[in-house]
């Protein structure tokens, strides 16, 4: 219980220390349209060298701290367990349909998920749903989402450190241990660069 608390204001602190110098999405942003190219259209072809997790900026496994076990509902609103999961690499995105930096980065997930998912990997999307499910089943379809798609409850939300800004990503190991965490828009290159030093 000491342990599962230390790691909880571990969490909330990063993610304040993090938002002071990202740029995400808080509910007071102003959303402007930002163009969203789906992967046919994005033609970059750059080769991601392996190197350890700790060269890929993410935490050594003796640092790490399980995640939380989480359920949550899919666009079917039927329940996905944080269990189905285990044994793979994960990379756990809280976004939403409104929100531009999560719009770009859809794309490089996609990618991601069709070139690695035969090599253990699973992009996890938990959309907030503010503009409601529909909005969000549809923003999958039109955008070719090819990973499990989920709502975010607030629940799920508090045990991962309270999620205050959209994107924030997790990166979980096939241990379940949160290895590297992000808020605000990343690059796919940066993705792949971690998940390429835990497959």
């Amino acid at each position: 219980m000491i342990k599962q608390s230390i790691y909880i204001l571990s969490l909330i602190a990063l993610v304040i220390t993090t938002l002071i110098v990202s740029a995400g999405c808080s509910e007071k942003q102003k959303v402007d349209e930002v163009e969203t190219t789906t992967p046919a259209n994005n033609q970059e072809n750059s080769v991601i060298a392996v190197v350890s997790p700790e060269e890929a900026g993410l935490l050594p496994e003796e640092k790490a701290q399980p995640a939380p076990e989480w359920v949550m509902p899919d666009l079917q609103e039927k329940e996905i367990f944080s269990s189905e999961f285990l044994g793979k690499v994960v990379i756990l995105d809280f976004w939403d349909t409104w929100c531009p930096p999560c719009r770009k980065e859809i794309p490089g997930f996609v990618e991601l998920q069709d070139k690695y998912s035969d090599k253990g990997l699973v992009v996890i999307g938990a959309a907030f749903g503010r503009e409601g499910g529909d909005k969000v089943r549809a923003f999958a379809k039109k955008y070719k989402i090819n990973y499990p798609t989920t709502f975010a409850t607030p629940k799920v939300m508090q045990m991962f450190g309270g999620i205050q800004s959209i994107p924030t990503t997790f990166i979980i190991d096939r241990k379940g241990l949160v290895r590297g965490m992000h808020v605000g828009y990343v690059k796919k290159e940066v993705f792949e660069k971690e998940i390429l030093a835990l497959l």
